[in-house]
């Protein structure tokens, strides 16, 4: 008998250039393997064509054509849970096989019968797959019996046991009765020879020369069977590599630790950003990164896009801006830890702010000039709501107001300024239906005061009605002006 195994790098035949696997019994079978390395084809030693696989970009098995029978696999969670087949020039798949889940354990197969409709056997495993199989319907069973490195013994049955065998033979790898090897969802695996067809998948990254094992590539849980299963084919780092990875790169996970970094930085500044120059002090302002996390939403969205930006303050060109510490009065000052604690900050803020951060919505006819100073003057009154917390709280809370402001159709329209007892006022500036704000473009003042940013938070106003009684002062020269100071008061003294 003789057992070996050619890689891609040490070719068994000139003539198929592929690589080979020896089998027990003396044939051969040839493997070649798509630029992703997973086998597409399975050649027996005569070049006579065995299986062809199709794969997902997950390197899941989608389908599998062995002997002219054509199976369709249908899986959820990363297990098969049916299988359709084909076979000749049918073109309709039909049912073959469900598979019933417990937890991670296969517990039952259903197969189809001509009589009762489908059939049910029971899988019954030890610590390296199934062992028994049991038939309800008649009472049956029959034993699979394997060594350690999943070679089949193919023995004696038991007293009172029949002769059979399912495709789940060893751990939770499917087996082909046509070319003997387990699918093992990531590579094959060769019972006979003990160890997998491919390397694995991270490669060198798999290795540690604590664990010398691992420094074969296509062995099997680093040759020790016994005690430990590799069920997606991966080695154990890599399967730890890929377990880090799919923890590290969740959602859920990331808002934890940016909510964690922040809240020790803020706390605790000197514990961690000490050496870098990171401090607080109460009554200070937090930095609030000018457009972070724009076009987030909802208070988890805020929180979200508050911990990017604390994370991303210390390395990316940002513009910043104070910003009341909404809550609480404390916040940081410099280094690490003032950029970290922009993000609890902006959280605390409603989570909705990066949101409203962003570039108005400007309709209508005006020269470049003119919406660049409109543009400055919309910057102005949104910085103010932002470093002013009186300003904030007249118009509800800083997040609910530029919210709002972000929201508006904005409309430019010009109309010369109009004189009163010899000074110059811009048109009013109105507000139509629920959603339109309309804004002079003429330069002048607004009841008295030649800051435009004033004649759109008197505008922001109105969209958030928050004038109560005096809510409509159109034409009412004394109303408006009441309405103005209180933006005045608020916002530009």
């Amino acid at each position: 008998m003789r057992l070996f195994f050619c890689n891609e790098f040490d070719r068994c035949s000139a003539e198929d250039q592929s690589p080979s696997s020896a089998r027990i019994g003396g044939s051969v079978e040839r493997l070649p393997y798509d630029a992703a390395n997973r086998v597409v084809v399975i050649r027996c030693g005569n070049n006579n064509q065995l299986a062809t696989y199709i794969y997902g970009d997950l390197n899941e098995r989608l389908i599998a054509d062995e002997g002219g029978v054509r199976t369709y696999y249908v899986a959820e969670g990363g297990a098969t849970i049916a299988e359709y087949t084909e076979s000749g020039d049918s073109i309709f798949p039909a049912w073959s096989k469900s598979y019933v889940y417990l937890g991670g354990r296969l517990l039952a197969t259903l197969t189809p019968n001509n009589f009762d409709g489908e059939s049910t056997q029971f899988h019954h495993p030890d610590r390296l797959g199934t062992r028994i199989v049991t038939n309800p319907a008649n009472g049956t069973f029959f034993e699979q019996q394997t060594l350690p490195f999943g070679t089949a013994l193919n023995e004696s049955p038991p007293t009172g046991a029949i002769t059979g065998e399912t495709n789940r033979r060893f751990t939770s790898y499917d087996r082909s009765p046509t070319t003997k090897l387990d699918y093992a969802v990531n590579r094959h695996y060769d019972p006979q020879q003990g160890r997998f067809t491919q390397v694995d998948p991270i490669g060198m990254s798999s290795v540690s020369l604590a664990s010398p094992q691992t420094l074969n590539l296509y062995a099997y849980c680093a040759n020790d069977p016994i005690n430990h299963t590799d069920p997606s084919g991966l080695g154990f780092f890599s399967k730890l590599w890929h377990g880090i990875k799919k923890i590290i790169t969740s959602k859920w996970f990331q808002i934890a630790l940016a909510v964690a970094i922040i809240l020790i930085a803020h706390y605790y500044p000197n514990s961690i950003f000490g050496a870098l120059g990171g401090g607080s002090h109460v009554g200070g302002a937090a930095p609030l990164a000018h457009g972070a996390g724009a076009g987030l939403s909802g208070a988890t969205a805020g929180l979200a896009a508050g911990a990017a930006a604390g994370a991303a303050a210390a390395t990316a060109p940002t513009y910043w801006i104070a910003a009341a510490w909404i809550g609480t009065g404390a916040a940081a000052s410099s280094g690490i830890a003032t950029a970290v604690s922009l993000g609890l900050a902006g959280a605390l803020a409603a989570g909705q702010i990066a949101a409203a951060i962003q570039e108005p919505k400007i309709r209508g006819r005006s020269t470049d000039e003119q919406r660049e100073q409109f543009k400055k003057a919309y910057e102005d009154l949104r910085d103010r709501i932002l470093n002013r917390a009186d300003c904030a709280k007249l118009f509800g809370g800083a997040a609910k107001a530029l919210n709002r402001l972000a929201r508006a159709n904005i409309t430019l329209f010009s109309k010369r300024p109009f004189l009163v007892r010899g000074k110059e006022f811009i048109t009013p500036t109105r507000v139509v239906g629920n959603n339109n704000l309309q804004i002079n473009t003429y330069g002048g003042l607004f009841a008295g005061y030649d800051n435009p940013a004033l004649a759109i938070g008197h505008e922001l106003g109105h969209l958030l009605k928050i004038y109560g009684k005096d809510e409509w002062d159109g034409g009412n020269a004394a109303m408006s002006a009441r309405n103005t100071a209180r933006v005045v008061n608020a916002c530009f003294k």
